[in-house]
């Protein structure tokens, strides 16, 4: 299944004619995935196998440990920092396409959001092409990370599409207390299991991804190279730890020095 491509932006800027104070201190950047579905039934289970993943996908991906000049304690502030929104975080899980719509009609009904482009949960179905899409990362230092995430992605989605049963659904407050543990400690100290209510480290939990999308990544092409990004991540660090590094090396002069190096390879 192609990716339709990935996109770092800064979501429901247009809100910001109506939440000024919102508006003001929106400086967030994230990597957006898309990937292509062939009609909304699939884009549907997707999105609902998505929800258990998002918060070991926010940990890999968690990149915006500083805010104004300081540590926030926070591996993924941007994930924090988004939560001020109305429509955020993790999605409900939804039964049917018809659920689904109902669900979002309503919303829309609401003077909340401008329309349904302006629902900022984690993962959506697109309204503006045939994919899912996934927004739970922060941006990126490098370009070979953001490929990994997306192709991380990407697995589930096809594995989704290999497997069509959907097994029972996970606790929406349970998946958002994991993702905003994974906010606070990234690939650092423990991380919450919400399929057993209980702390497991980053390593458990990304082994429990793999172990899911094995099938596809074979099947992609995209084991070794995935594998290989993610153990350099395991030793290097992921991009909050790696600015905090930086940061420790020569304050926010290092860290921009470092980061632009960082992206070009």
């Amino acid at each position: 299944m192609p990716l339709a491509g990935t996109f770092p932006g800064t979501a429901c800027a247009l809100l910001g004619f109506t939440y000024p104070a919102l508006a003001r201190e929106h400086f967030i950047c994230g990597l957006h995935v898309h990937v292509q579905i062939p009609d909304l039934s699939v884009g549907l289970r997707a999105m609902n196998a998505l929800r258990s993943w998002l918060p070991i996908l926010s940990a890999i991906g968690a990149n915006s440990p500083f805010w104004n000049g300081e540590d926030t304690g926070f591996a993924s502030w941007r994930t924090i920092h988004y939560q001020r929104w109305a429509i955020t975080g993790i999605p409900p899980a939804f039964e049917s396409i018809k659920g689904y719509e109902q669900y979002m009609k309503r919303i829309s009904a609401s003077d909340v959001v401008l329309d349904n482009g302006h629902i900022c949960w984690s993962v959506r179905l697109s309204e503006r092409y045939p994919t899912v899409e996934v927004r739970v990362a922060d941006t990126q230092l490098s370009p070979r990370e953001s490929v990994m995430i997306a192709l991380l992605i990407r697995a589930i989605v096809d594995t989704v599409v290999e497997s069509p049963r959907q097994g029972a659904q996970l606790s929406t407050g349970l998946l958002e207390l994991s993702l905003w543990q994974a906010a606070k400690h990234g690939l650092d100290g423990s991380f919450f299991d919400p399929r057993h209510g209980m702390n497991i480290d980053s390593g458990t939990a990304m082994q429990q991804l793999l172990d899911y999308v094995a099938d596809a990544l074979k099947k992609n092409g995209d084991e070794t190279y995935v594998l290989e990004q993610l153990n350099l991540m395991h030793s290097q660090g992921n991009g909050a730890r790696r600015q905090r590094s930086s940061w420790d090396r020569g304050g926010l002069e290092q860290l921009i020095l470092e980061g632009a190096a960082n992206f070009c390879i």
